[in-house]
């Protein structure tokens, strides 16, 4: 048989939304489908991510809304997209100043708001702004993206660094540290350590 909710509780980061749960019922579920499908009433409508949790369920749902927060720019083609630490796409909106950016230099494509960029890659940017000051003292000067290689790093030490993805960063981290102390920061500068393959650093 189907359950009849009797009771929703709106509760969101703007008054519009809690004064209209009608106007939640549009915005809510945008970013997950396609735009076609998209009620035009949603002005902006990847802006809001959502959650709900049961309270005396089934009679009374609460629905959580969330703003999403700018994070950085993902930069591509020469267009910088505002993206949160999800990787989302958001419209009219922008960063803290001094926010991250990554650029990508694969292939040139025109995103749209709501569209989703590589989630790890971000996640491991966000990671590393934190862990490679911590761990090694060297700051990250510049965020780079391919498909193929995932992300890498220019340090303040002049020298590059392929991460690839988010898997067994703090084992990467660890080889970095090693790596540096064998052959020395100033004679790292202007050369290329890649990560990527765990027990098989190349430097080049």
């Amino acid at each position: 048989p189907l359950l009849r909710v009797q009771e929703v509780q709106v509760v969101a980061t703007a008054p519009a939304l809690n004064a209209s749960p009608s106007w939640l019922t549009l915005r809510a579920p945008a970013c997950s489908t396609p735009p076609s499908a998209r009620p035009k009433r949603a002005s902006s409508p990847c802006r809001w991510s959502r959650g709900s949790t049961p309270g005396r369920w089934p009679n009374k749902v609460r629905i959580e809304v969330i703003e999403r927060t700018p994070w950085g720019y993902w930069n591509l083609a020469g267009t910088s997209y505002v993206i949160d630490s999800e990787g989302v796409i958001l419209p009219n909106v922008k960063p803290p100043k001094d926010a991250p950016a990554i650029h990508d230099v694969g292939d040139p494509a025109n995103l749209s708001p709501g569209d989703r960029v590589d989630a790890d890659a971000v996640r491991l940017a966000q990671a590393l702004l934190k862990s490679v000051p911590d761990q090694l003292a060297l700051k990250i000067t510049m965020f780079e993206y391919t498909p193929e290689k995932g992300l890498s790093v220019v340090t303040d030490a002049n020298y590059r660094v392929v991460i690839g993805d988010g898997q067994n960063v703090e084992y990467k981290l660890a080889v970095w540290k090693t790596v540096e102390e064998d052959i020395g920061r100033g004679a790292m500068a202007g050369h290329v350590l890649d990560l990527r393959f765990r027990d098989r650093p190349s430097f080049q």
